[in-house]
């Protein structure tokens, strides 16, 4: 441990200096330009030419390292306090940007380079291609996280749960959404933020999404993974996942056409729908057979490479149809899951997405800026409460929806309640699509983080008993 604190401070410290050393020459050229600016112009640019893409170069490749150690590191402290890693890697996040240390920019500068003058755009132009490589690297680490979390459902699993979980996960879609649309209207009437209706449906939309990644690995961790409770909430989590990207698909067209009468409503969900049962009615009859045909080339590397480049396209047709990607490689891996080689597939994915899931969330981290929310902060902590109290009330109402008596309907509602990666996605499109502004996004990310947090603790008192319920092997 003490080795890793001394390699952070040099780290550190590197960062700190190498800023120092190269404002140097800005500084001079800059007084050049104040004596003849339009003939110092080029020669500046002929001279910065040559070293502009290296010094990019740099920053880029020590933003890179900095994310990577601090997510890992993140993730440690995280799982030695019995916290899911999200956790960790949301922290470091925080610390590392604008909020507190401010070792790399947030991919929230390109938003605010659209109303800025060519000037602001040159002065901060290595800030603005760092986050670029950062905000493109956490689009690719989304992408992955989806087509991850579709890898792991077997479509068959959902008829084998049955009623339960598609009532369980009815109900927790229908009340959080009611629940949220209400509270982001209440909060407008109130003059928190403006009463438009795209921004009810988007916040609704948002609270709807259940992390089944951090229930599951609760679940395992208790050793009930088998019982009835567990079957219900991964089948209805999985469900919620289906349910709150379908929204978030429609929320992006209605993002995109401006309007927000009830015949786009409904083609915009038909689209949603559309293309998850024609992509999985297709997929799931050729697609993984078409893979297992592939495994018989015997061409090292081939299968992974053709997992990727199918969920790529997928990502690409769903955004091209006017979907948000992220259902495309949801989709993606939905259909892979169905083919003999799935579990090969995933294994092999597991270290690329170790690698670059947690750009994502640390990404995520990055664009709160706490230094920035001093005069929100009161409002900001208003609202994540609300949001919280939301999330939870309407996911202990779902756990309802059981019919099986023998069942423990309150496990079953606080095994929902967590808001984990596909609420991140839902928070960071509507940041980085104006929909949201930044403090919002803030209380959003806090909401999140709070029912991620409470959930472990909660779910482990609320299931003492379940080993006597397990289901029979099967």
């Amino acid at each position: 441990m003490k080795k890793t604190s001394i390699f952070i401070v040099i780290l550190l410290l590197i960062h700190l200096l190498f800023p120092a050393f190269a404002q140097e020459p800005s500084s001079e050229s800059s007084s050049l330009g104040n004596t003849n600016i339009s003939e110092d112009k080029s020669k500046i640019s002929a001279g910065a030419s040559q070293s502009e893409g290296l010094w990019n170069l740099q920053r880029i490749l020590l933003d890179l390292l900095i994310i990577l150690v601090a997510a890992k590191l993140g993730g440690i402290v995280a799982q030695r306090l019995k916290q899911p890693m999200v956790l960790g890697e949301l922290s470091a996040g925080i610390i590392i940007g604008p909020s507190l240390l401010k070792l790399v920019p947030s991919p929230l500068i390109l938003l605010k380079i659209a109303g800025e003058s060519s000037g602001y755009v040159v002065d901060n132009l290595a800030n603005i291609m760092e986050a670029k490589v950062i905000g493109l690297l956490c689009q690719i680490g989304v992408i992955i996280l989806l087509f991850q979390v579709g890898l792991g459902y077997n479509i068959r699993e959902f008829v084998r749960v049955g009623k339960s979980s598609l009532l369980v996960a009815i109900l927790g879609i229908i009340v959080s959404f009611v629940l949220g649309y209400a509270a982001s209207l209440f909060f407008a009437k109130v003059g928190y933020w403006s009463d438009i209706r795209l921004i009810h449906l988007f916040i609704g939309g948002t609270l709807t999404a259940t992390s089944i990644g951090i229930t599951a690995g609760v679940l395992s961790d208790l050793g009930k993974l088998r019982s009835k409770e567990a079957r219900i909430i991964l089948g209805a989590a999985a469900l919620n996942d289906v349910g709150g990207l379908i929204i978030l698909s429609g929320v992006t067209v209605l993002y995109l056409t401006g309007t927000l009468r009830p015949q786009a409503i409904l083609t915009t969900t038909g689209i949603g729908i559309g293309f998850l049962i024609l992509s999985l009615w297709i997929g799931v009859k050729w697609i993984p057979r078409w893979f297992n045909r592939v495994v018989k080339l015997r061409v090292k590397g081939i299968l992974i490479t053709t997992a990727f480049s199918f969920m790529l396209l997928m990502s690409y047709l769903a955004d091209v149809t006017g979907l948000a990607y992220v259902i495309g490689a949801f989709v993606a891996g939905l259909i892979l899951a169905q083919a003999f080689e799935h579990n090969k597939i995933r294994d092999q994915l597991k270290p690329i997405g170790e690698v670059f899931i947690p750009f994502f969330f640390v990404a995520i981290g990055i664009m709160v800026d706490l230094s920035g929310i001093s005069g929100n902060l009161s409002r900001i902590l208003i609202i994540a409460g609300v949001f919280s109290v939301v999330a939870i009330i309407s996911e202990l109402i779902s756990g309802w929806g059981v019919i099986d008596k023998t069942v423990n309907r309150y496990a079953v509602g606080v095994g929902m309640i967590p808001r984990g990666e596909v609420a991140l996605v839902f928070a960071v499109y509507g940041l980085l699509n104006r929909i949201i502004l930044p403090w919002q996004y803030t209380a959003l990310v806090i909401m999140i983080m709070v029912t991620t947090f409470i959930t472990p603790v909660w779910l482990r008192r609320a299931l003492p008993e379940l080993g006597e319920r397990n289901l029979p092997n099967q």
